[in-house]
């Protein structure tokens, strides 16, 4: 089992934790394994997805459930 670290955000949303995460991504070249929603959904984060997600080509709607993990 690998280390991890958690964070609690108040991000707005799921466009707002992406943002977090993709500046994480930039900085440290590490991605989040899963994404968990305050609902308590939990999404995997798919560059591809995020990218559509920003340009308003898929919803956030969209996004968790094309990516929802079981």
């Amino acid at each position: 089992m690998n280390d991890l670290l958690i964070y609690s955000l108040s991000a707005n949303g799921l466009e707002g934790i992406i943002a977090v995460a993709k500046e994480i991504y930039s900085e440290m070249g590490m991605k989040p394994d899963e994404i968990r929603l305050s609902t308590g959904e939990r999404v995997s984060y798919n560059w591809q997805d995020v990218k559509a997600l920003e340009y308003g080509e898929i919803t956030e709607e969209t996004y968790i459930s094309k990516n929802k993990i079981a």
